[in-house]
This record gives structure tokens, C-alpha cells and sequence, in this order.
């Protein structure tokens, strides 16, 4: 028996102690680097959505100012230039107002501030058979039930011919019927532009007399002006 070099059962053998897997550092760095991105990231949304919240209040309060706020339409606009400054006539009687140009003389055509006539210069040396006028007359023989269509054929027995062009008219704060005739009355048989507006006491007829030879501008400038009395 060889007692220099000991045999042990393979059960007591000695084992090596277990070695402990090596794991990777953690990067610190791009730890923090990632955590300050994400970081400045939330503020910028942040910031973003405030001021997105807010321009959209912005623009909500615009939209109704603006829709609160009417535009005229150019062709109001271009009628309501330069008449600031213009003369004023009001007629109690028949509740309604109106302004002419300062250089235009004014005077009564008939009684009981029915009818009215104006143009520039000096009335007395008014051409009435050449010259465009603009007149205003209340027929107080029509109620204001009357259609304006019934009243304009009406006219056909009253010196007008020719009515053509009827059509219905929208201004600032009155609705009328403008239609186009030739008066034989005055003896020129000019082209006049007529508008109808239906008053509480009548129907009155505002006019331009021989349109063609000018002052169309004005008399829409005219009847920009005109108002209801209240």
C-alpha cells in the first residue's frame, strides 16, 4: 500500500470556488446626458402648448370683433365718402332726414313740406328741362300699405312713361324699389332714376332727373345719408 500518494474518493475531491460573472460599468454620462434631454423636451412641449392655448384665444376674440364690426361694401363705402361735412335736411312731418352737398341750393316745391328739389347753384336759375336735379315728394295719397309695384304702375297715369328696370333695392337701414322712367311733365323726357321707400304717412319718391348728363354719384351719395326719424 502506497502511503507517499493518498487516493480520495472521487466525492472529496476539492472544487474551485465559483467565479463571479464580470458585468459591463454603467455609463453614468449618457444617464444624465438622456435624463437632461428629456427633461428640456417636456418644458419645450410645455411652452409650446401654453402659447398654442393662447394664440388661439387670440384669434377666437379677432373673429368676433370682426364679426361684430360690418363692413360696408364698396359700393356703400364709395357712397358715404366725403359727406361729413354736407348740409342736413330733416322733415318732422314725415319722419326723415338727409344730407346734400353744401354747394346745392334747396327749395320746396309744394305744400305742407311734401315735395322738395335741389341741384347746385342758385335755385331761381335752375334749368329744370336740362339739367339733373334731385327731388324728393311724399305721395300722401298712397298708405303705406300700398305695394310699391301697385304705386309705380300707378305713375304711369301721373306724366311718368317709360318705367323699366324695376328692381328691389337694400340700404343702410332702409329697403326701396329703384326703377328708371322718362318724365313728361317736365317737358325734357329726360332719364330718371327713381327710388321708392314706404314712410308711415305715404310713399316717397326720391329722384334724379336727366341722369344721363351727370350727378349719378351724387344722388346715391344722397341716399346713403338718408334716415328714419325716430
Amino acid at each position: 500500500m502506497d502511503s507517499e500518494n493518498p487516493t480520495f474518493p472521487a466525492s472529496l475531491q476539492p472544487v474551485a470556488p465559483p467565479v463571479s460573472p464580470v458585468l459591463p460599468k454603467k455609463n453614468n454620462l449618457v444617464v444624465i446626458l438622456l435624463s437632461i434631454f428629456l427633461f428640456i423636451t417636456l418644458l419645450i412641449s410645455a411652452y409650446l402648448f401654453f402659447q398654442v392655448q393662447s394664440l388661439t384665444k387670440q384669434l377666437a376674440q379677432i373673429q368676433v370683433e370682426v364679426q361684430a364690426t360690418p363692413i360696408p361694401s364698396p359700393t356703400e363705402a364709395s357712397a358715404q365718402e366725403g359727406t361729413a361735412n354736407w348740409k342736413t335736411y330733416t322733415n318732422t312731418k314725415y319722419g326723415f332726414t338727409f344730407k346734400y352737398p353744401q354747394d346745392f341750393s334747396l327749395t320746396l316745391t309744394s305744400q305742407n313740406d311734401q315735395g322738395v328739389s335741389f341741384a347746385p347753384g342758385s335755385y331761381k336759375d335752375l334749368d329744370f328741362q336740362n339739367l339733373p336735379i334731385v327731388s324728393f315728394y311724399v305721395y300722401t295719397d298712397f298708405t303705406n300699405g300700398t305695394g310699391h309695384q301697385d304705386f309705380i304702375s300707378a305713375l304711369e297715369g301721373r306724366g311718368y312713361s317709360g318705367i323699366q328696370n324695376i328692381e328691389i333695392k337694400k340700404f343702410e337701414g332702409f329697403g326701396g324699389t329703384q326703377f328708371t322712367s322718362r318724365d313728361l311733365q317736365a317737358g325734357s323726357g329726360g332719364l330718371n332714376i327713381n327710388t321708392v321707400i314706404t314712410l308711415k304717412k305715404g310713399i316717397l319718391m326720391i329722384s334724379l332727373s336727366n341722369s344721363e348728363k351727370g350727378m349719378v354719384d351724387t344722388y346715391y351719395q344722397i341716399l346713403s345719408t338718408f334716415r328714419f326719424l325716430n
